[in-house]
């Protein structure tokens, strides 16, 4: 029995002495150790959140939609370049952004099947719907598996989330919290951050770059004419350039305009006020060549004398980018090709030649060093990748450092206060055996700590939350004991009967209170999210610190004192 008691008692003390060795990077006294011990000793600590250090917090909306239309576009030219390739009597294709559907139109039936044939190849996340038949053009009507619908949806949030990690982590923004929340939202909390307008921009800038052909049939004035008189009739500002004024605009010439195209702006703006001083449309095929995500890297090329050139961003394609690339500018020699980001033409150089290098450049509109990091930025941001679709910021919120500062103390003035009133309660009411349960209880908030500190966890206010019930929970697993052994004595048990008999008849209690317990915050740990989470976290680790804590370590220095000159001192 001694030599057993011995073995629990090394065993507790180890648990005990690592804990305090994880602790120290999360008190401070890591940093004050000499070079030599900090190489030894563990050098994780516990995290703050978004709540206690201060920072930002972003809930964004992924538009899957415009994924799938975009794919829905990319599927029809694969598909229209090969009937081309193959001489099939393939008039015209169009992608439907309505109801997500896309048209082949033929000239002539003669090679129905062929046709078919050749979509269900090209077309793989497309399925034949029904034929519209007119007068002089038979129209085949494809639509979106059921299986790609979900497939491409949930791509494209993983996607987003993936880039947008990599666009956190190279701001350099330390411990970030990135989460799905549902099916096309994701929740992004950036703790301690400095530069929080910076941060927004990067992360939310859709970067969503398209290489489009120029449709040089009508000029610049004859479009401004069609814009003006569209403006006037749905009364929108001559000087709005907004993507929804874009919208409108393209919606009401739509018949006026030569069929699949749409009006893109190319803008100048204030260095100063950041306002569009001018804007000169193009008229461009609504087809997408070449799309952001066959983007494999980016540099800036800053020019020698910034004063007269502006700085320009370098991109280099992939192989399947480089191929496209190639492909459609040898097809349009001498032609316009439009680099539009997001909606906006940031240029339209001449194809002079077949470019199959995979390299094309943006020039950025102004020589003023604010241009050079806004070119700085987009780098970054395709470099860390293009977002597969828009999205958008449904909630901001920012927590000043003061306020987390405020609420850290008022989280310890809390805890200091409710533990000096439980070891006051627990010595007058079991004089010794309260002391024993008073060092449980300090132990259990130690060793919470030590595993918060190795699993460099977030701690934030519902986690603090969760280690105060933790507290109180250890609170009443050494109540149940104390008085559970004070009825063994009042029966005329030694002492140590006593305590083997209360242990013993109050396992089943504590048990059954954690596991229900237990089973509760594990169930909000996996439907949660955010500080519900960090709550679960905590109050998960606290259940089973407690039932170590109550006993294993409660139960060790019960049984000592029952065996020793001490046992005066619990005696009821």
């Amino acid at each position: 029995m001694v030599s057993n008691w011995w073995w629990r008692f090394s065993t507790y003390i180890f648990f005990v002495i690592f804990a305090f060795l994880f602790i120290f990077p999360s008190i401070g006294v890591y940093n004050k150790l000499p070079k030599t011990l900090q190489n030894i000793f563990p050098s994780k600590s516990i995290n703050l959140g978004l709540d206690l250090k201060g920072g930002m917090h972003l809930l964004l909306e992924v538009d899957t939609r415009k994924a799938l239309q975009t794919s829905l576009e990319i599927q029809g030219r694969y598909f229209q370049d090969e009937a081309k390739k193959q001489k099939l009597p393939v008039a015209e294709t169009k992608s439907i952004e309505e109801d997500l559907t896309f048209h082949v139109t033929l000239s002539d039936t003669f090679k129905l099947n062929e046709i078919k044939k050749l979509a269900s190849k090209y077309m793989q996340y497309l399925i034949y719907s029904h034929t519209i038949n007119q007068e002089e053009k038979t129209i085949l009507v494809y639509k979106f598996r059921d299986e790609a619908v979900t497939s491409i949806a949930n791509r494209t949030l993983e996607q987003s989330l993936d880039t947008i990690r990599n666009r956190v982590d190279a701001f350099g923004v330390a411990e970030p919290s990135i989460q799905k929340q549902g099916s096309n939202r994701i929740v992004v909390q950036l703790p301690g951050l400095k530069d929080p307008e910076r941060a927004k921009k990067l992360i939310g800038k859709t970067a969503q770059l398209v290489f489009m052909m120029v449709d040089s049939s009508k000029g610049p004035n004859e479009l401004n004419e069609l814009i003006n008189t569209a403006r006037q009739k749905l009364k929108i500002d001559q000087k709005d350039y907004s993507p929804e004024a874009l919208k409108k605009i393209n919606a009401e010439l739509k018949g006026k305009l030569p069929e699949n195209r749409v009006i893109r702006f190319e803008k100048k703006i204030d260095e100063l006020s950041n306002k569009v001083i001018s804007a000169t449309p193009h008229l461009l095929e609504d087809k997408i060549y070449v799309t952001g995500d066959m983007i494999e890297n980016t540099f800036v090329s800053a020019p020698q004398d910034s004063f007269l050139e502006p700085p320009s961003v370098s991109l280099l394609f992939n192989h399947k980018g480089a191929k496209s690339f190639a492909s459609v500018t040898g097809d349009n020699v001498g032609k316009n090709l439009a680099i539009v980001l997001d909606d906006v033409v940031k240029s339209a150089p001449v194809i002079k030649e077949r470019i199959s290098g995979g390299n094309a450049q943006i020039t950025m509109g102004s020589t003023s060093a604010g241009s050079l990091k806004d070119a700085e930025d987009l780098a970054l941001i395709l470099k860390a990748g293009a977002l597969p679709a828009p999205i958008k910021i449904l909630e901001e919120r920012s927590v000043g450092p003061s306020l987390g500062e405020d609420s850290i103390a008022k989280g310890k003035t809390a805890i200091i206060w409710g533990l000096l009133l439980i070891v006051i309660f627990m010595f007058i009411t079991y004089r010794g055996q309260g002391l024993v349960a008073n060092f449980a209880v300090g132990m259990n908030l130690v060793f919470i700590l030590a595993i918060l500190s190795s699993l460099q966890a977030t701690l934030t206010l519902p986690g603090i939350a969760g280690i105060a019930l933790t507290v109180g929970m250890a609170v009443d697993c050494n109540i149940i004991i104390n008085e559970r052994i004070k009825e063994e004595l009042r029966i005329g048990k030694t002492l140590k009967a006593a305590v083997l008999s209360g242990f013993e008849n109050s396992y089943s209690a504590i048990f059954d209170a954690n596991i229900t317990t237990f089973f509760a915050a594990f169930i909000l740990l996996q439907y949660g999210s955010g500080p519900i989470k960090g709550f679960a976290i905590t109050l998960l680790i606290g259940i089973i610190s407690t039932l170590f804590t109550s006993y294993f370590g409660t139960k060790i220095f019960m049984e000592y004192i029952a065996n020793s000159r001490l046992s005066k001192l619990v005696q009821a």
